[in-house]
């Protein structure tokens, strides 16, 4: 049974999390990555964590077109995948509520239709969103243990730090192993859940208008492919990647 609880920054260009200078070798890993990844894993598994608060809702078109986007990158590189979704609110804010009951889908047509029927959230008249709640309900979903996992956080709110701080979160993805994209606010921990696991950090803000959202995801869906074809000839792991291109 899916979990259901209850209970803004300037715009910029794509920030890169790291220059990525060192290639990578084809050939899987053998020994295991450090989340306990098995290495040579050839599957993604991808948790869009999307905050549907007021403010949000003209974004959702983009989210589908970045669906879309990756699913074909995806298969442009023969790589087995699935996307689901986790939308959250405000839980100090009655009403809204964390979902993480939505299932995996490995079609295109379902995961648009799953994505155009994300429950939409209040998110009252404060400042701050649910998202470490939301991520923490993300990592928990039942998934392949074998799949690389990519996270990606999409709020132009900053984080609630009530139950979780961002320091336990951010070391969470990590011991994780996750890959992680932040679509967001210039709050640091945003940037630094990005640069610490590989992935990318992008900034928005409330004025931030469909158009400039949707190509923002078109082109994070290619990024997405690349980057997790790099991890998976790096044996899986984005960490171990990250030292690879370290010279580690």
């Amino acid at each position: 049974m899916g979990l259901v609880r209850r209970g803004r920054n300037g715009d910029g260009p794509a920030v890169p999390a790291r220059q990525v200078n060192v290639s990578v070798g084809e050939g899987p890993a053998q020994a295991l990555g450090p989340g306990g990844r098995i290495g040579g894993a050839s599957e993604v598994e991808v948790m869009f964590v999307f905050d549907t608060t007021g403010s949000m809702t003209d974004k959702l078109p983009g989210l589908v077109s970045c669906t879309s986007g990756l699913v074909e990158e995806l298969g442009r590189v023969s790589v087995a995948w699935r996307v689901t979704a986790v939308p959250f609110g405000d839980l100090e804010v009655q009403g809204d509520t964390i979902d993480d009951s939505l299932p995996w889908h490995d079609s295109v047509e379902p995961a648009r239709r799953m994505f155009l029927g994300l429950r939409r959230n209040s998110g009252g008249g404060n400042c701050g969103e649910s998202a470490f709640e939301a991520v923490d309900a993300a990592l928990r979903k039942q998934g392949s243990r074998t799949a690389l996992r990519v996270l990606v956080l999409i709020t132009d709110e900053p984080a609630h730090q009530t139950r979780f701080g961002a320091r336990e979160i951010v070391d969470r993805l990590v011991r994780d192993d996750v890959l992680v994209y932040t679509i967001a606010t210039r709050d640091e921990y945003y940037r630094t859940m990005a640069e610490r696991t590989g992935g990318e950090f992008i900034p928005i803000s409330h004025s931030v208008d469909a158009s400039a959202i949707a190509a923002m995801f078109r082109r994070l869906g290619v990024d997405i492919a690349a980057r997790s074809r790099k991890v998976l000839t790096a044996g899986g792991s984005p960490q171990r990647l990250r030292a690879l291109e370290a010279g580690r």
